[in-house]
């Protein structure tokens, strides 16, 4: 069942003046008082204000109000396998086929789209091939051979001419480089002959990360346009993208004096506070993130699936303890993501010896992505628990006061030789049909890093030739236009979408201008200009459109996907954190920093009197930071400009609680006024299958010990407590009532999952509030690292 949780906030927007009943400047004056709520554990009924049912209960099987024409065999009522409902593309009008969905038919290589290559000095133009093209000849096969033995020499060391690693892998990608500019169909298969070299963690096996067909063909555009020998090579080296050993020390964020003496087109003006409550009715606005859908997740397995979990899983996981409840199961358990074609067989859970001890629920498990059954049940859930709409097909129409955004990330992980261009456009026409189904009033989304293929990358369209800087357009097209056909973009916005990498600038009917942006840009897997903090221009396009909005006197939400700053967590027990395409945390480090550091200053430029809130995804944990006035060189509420949340995911991966949240919002201000999440408890889902409850809200949660009216914003109570737990000496379990709304905190960052665990240590807590108070790189590399996420 979906509870209502206590939810994050520590933050949200900001009121223009401060409240007299509390003081602005002293820390002790907003110590929290004993708590007289009456909830008990994270628990609560909804309040009455809400008008929603305290929980929600799904059907047994798969909803047909909407989807009803379904594949024979995997109709709604199936328990053995998931359903497939017909899904038609809206945009080609099409029905796409079952063996893009069927899991007896995940493909190993993508044998469809085409492999985008840059020139070739040889051939001086563009090379584009089917994937089973080969364009190897005697020749370059020879030129291929002579740079892999070149390269074991340098990394070897073998004529003791190097001082460092870091000169050793610079010297590596000249070579590279050399290779990608004369004969780039070689640079994947010379990719791959490195990565076993020097055993190189790649996700899967070094053929599924560096194929062509894979991510080969992004790392070769990668080593042919990259600054190889400046701080393009600096970070490629830093970050072991190409599996050249990790080896150079990472470069400090660029100083951004000289972009931004003629960046901004006004100054900041001296009036600059955001505007009073408006104590109107609150807006109802939905906020989903990272809906992973998984349409081809298995609910049982054959015999030769074990026998392939047994040769690649097993060995790795045999002195460890065998798991027995889904509570048990964790990524670190070598359970997850060890075999990209047998990706799935993390849904299930084994013994050390290959047993099968649980199968996978329908409606999914900690280690699963969101399969249909999961993803019908939310749809339906969402409206009546928010009050927002019916919960059937339609039952959002005729609402006035509500409307949804989506922070991105649509489809499963999978690794990019089991995706295609195909089941991208699938998974988006599935997705988005279904929000136009069951959600009331307009759905304002963003691409995230897993929302075209390859996965995480987009391409400048500054970067040459043509070929190069349109190989995503088909994505930005087909996202575009699907978005006009649902009714949520004009036709005017969907055209600049289409020419602004699926970022695009729209005013909502209540007022509010929305800015999304694409934040692959910023993701740390593009490296192509490291040095230019805006590649893209998408920042450049972010400035105009908030002093457009600053000139009308609009109030802006920018939506994105990718945190400003974020850290690899995943697997770091496996040494596999670097090298995975999944969720990062928000501690600051894997993030390129110029363009989240050129963010910042831009959000400092245009806070808080047009940016009200920011919001964003990507982590699937359910986090906030706050926004500071000259990159927070002063902490406290009276520097405080605004906040990011950062939506929890519907995916239950790696160990969370499935989720969504609501926001009451100031429909003048547009400030968030009070904020709620539902979340399903995941590992009951093998007993209850598909049922939903409630919990306590941001401001009862956090709140409850502080003289802050309800009439007020939460973004200043949430700096005040920010503010004052900072200011505490000591933040032991047990010592103060600061270390338990820490603790509180970290809880429902996974939604109070079975698998989250509280912090250990004053250390961690210290990090997670350091973590709340900066919002990019530079400014988090103060804050102790590897405490960013509750996940498994």
């Amino acid at each position: 069942m979906f509870r209502l949780g206590a939810l994050l906030a520590i933050l949200a927007a900001l009121p223009a003046q401060p409240q007299p009943a509390v003081s602005q400047t002293d820390p002790a004056a907003v110590r929290p008082r004993p708590s007289t709520s009456t909830t008990t554990a994270f628990f609560a009924t909804p309040p009455a204000s809400l008008g929603v049912p305290a929980d929600f209960t799904a059907g047994p099987f798969f909803a047909t109000d909407f989807l009803r024409a379904f594949r024979t065999g995997f109709g709604p009522s199936q328990t053995s396998v998931e359903p497939q409902p017909l899904i038609t593309d809206p945009v080609a009008g099409t029905v796409f086929p079952l063996d893009l969905t069927n899991p007896k038919t995940i493909p190993t290589q993508n044998v469809n789209d085409p492999v985008i290559l840059p020139p070739s000095f040889l051939v001086n133009s563009p090379t584009s091939q089917l994937p089973l093209t080969n364009l190897s000849t005697p020749g370059s096969i020879a030129l291929r051979q002579e740079a892999f033995k070149e390269i074991t020499e340098i990394l070897n060391n073998t004529m003791k001419i190097f001082s460092s690693t870091c000169q050793q892998c610079i010297s590596s990608l000249i070579v590279l480089k050399h290779i990608a500019l004369t004969a780039p169909w070689e640079v994947p298969p010379l990719l791959i002959q490195i990565c076993h070299f020097v055993d190189f963690d790649a996700f899967g096996s070094c053929e599924a990360e560096f194929m062509a067909n894979s991510d080969g063909q992004i790392s070769t555009q990668l080593l042919a346009n990259a600054d190889v020998t400046g701080q393009d090579g600096q970070w490629i080296c830093a970050r072991d993208v190409v599996g050249l050993r990790k080896s150079c020390p990472q470069p400090p964020p660029n100083n951004l004096t000289e972009i931004l003496s003629d960046w901004f087109a006004k100054p900041k003006p001296a009036n600059a506070v955001a505007p009073p409550p408006s104590r109107k009715p609150n807006l109802r606005v939905v906020h989903i993130s990272d809906f992973h859908i998984d349409p081809r997740l298995r609910l049982t397995l054959s015999q030769s699936d074990r026998f392939i979990f047994l040769l690649q899983v097993i060995p790795l996981v045999q002195k460890r303890t065998a798991p027995t409840s889904y509570a048990a199961v964790r990524v670190s358990q070598g359970l997850s993501i060890l075999s990209s074609r047998y990706l799935q067989l993390k849904c299930f859970s084994f013994s050390s010896t290959g047993k099968l001890l649980l199968p996978a629920p329908r409606f999914g498990a900690y280690e699963c992505d969101t399969p249909w059954n999961l993803a019908n049940a939310v749809m339906h859930a969402i409206g009546p628990l928010t009050g927002t709409a019916t919960g059937q097909n339609n039952g959002g129409e005729g609402k006035q006061n509500t409307f949804t955004i989506f922070t991105g990330d649509l489809t499963s992980h999978d690794n990019d030789n089991q995706l295609s261009r195909s089941y991208v456009e699938y998974v988006e026409s599935a997705v988005y049909s279904i929000f136009k189904a069951y959600l009331a009033g307009p759905v304002y989304a963003v691409l995230g890093n897993h929302d075209t293929w390859p996965q995480a990358f987009d391409a400048p369209h500054s970067i040459q030739p043509e070929t190069l800087a349109n190989q995503f357009q088909w994505n930005y097209d087909h996202v575009s236009e699907l978005w006009k056909t649902e009714g949520w973009i004009s036709a005017d916005v969907a055209k600049v979408s289409k020419a602004n990498y699926a970022g695009y600038s729209t005013i909502t009917p209540f007022g509010l201008k929305i800015i999304t942006l694409n934040t692959d840009f910023w993701y740390d897997d593009n490296y192509i200009n490291t040095t230019n903090p805006d590649a893209s221009g998408m920042l450049r396009f972010l400035t105009d459109e908030l002093q457009h909005a600053e000139d009308a006197g609009q109030r802006v939400w920018i939506l994105g996907h990718v945190l400003p700053g974020a850290h690899s967590y995943l697997l770091a027990s496996l040494n596999l954190a670097d090298s995975l395409p999944f969720p990062t945390g928000w501690d600051g480090t894997s993030a390129l920093p110029n363009g989240p550091n050129l963010f910042y200053q831009i959000v400092d430029r245009f806070s808080p009197h047009v940016i009200a809130n920011i919001f964003m995804g990507h982590i699937h944990d359910e986090v906030r930071y706050i926004y500071y006035a000259d990159n927070a060189t002063i902490i406290d509420n009276t520097t405080a400009l605004t906040t990011t949340w950062v939506g929890g995911s519907v995916t239950p991966l790696s160990g969370l609680n499935s989720g969504f949240s609501m926001y009451e919002v100031d429909p003048v201000t547009f400030d968030v006024m009070e904020a709620y999440t539902w979340f399903a408890d995941v590992n009951d889902f093998d007993t209850l299958d598909h049922q939903t409850k409630v919990g306590a809200a941001t401001r009862e949660t956090y709140g409850g010990g502080i003289d802050w009216p309800a009439t007020a914003p939460l973004m200043r109570l949430a700096s005040m407590l920010v503010t004052y737990i900072d200011s505490r000496s000591d933040l032991s379990p047990g010592m103060n009532t600061s270390a338990t709304l820490v603790d509180t905190f970290t809880k429902n960052q996974g939604r109070q999952s079975a698998l989250t665990e509280l912090c250990t240590s004053d250390t961690c807590r210290r990090a997670k509030v350091c973590y709340l108070q900066s919002g990019s790189p530079p400014i988090a590399a103060r804050c102790s690292r590897g405490f960013g996420s509750v996940q498994e």
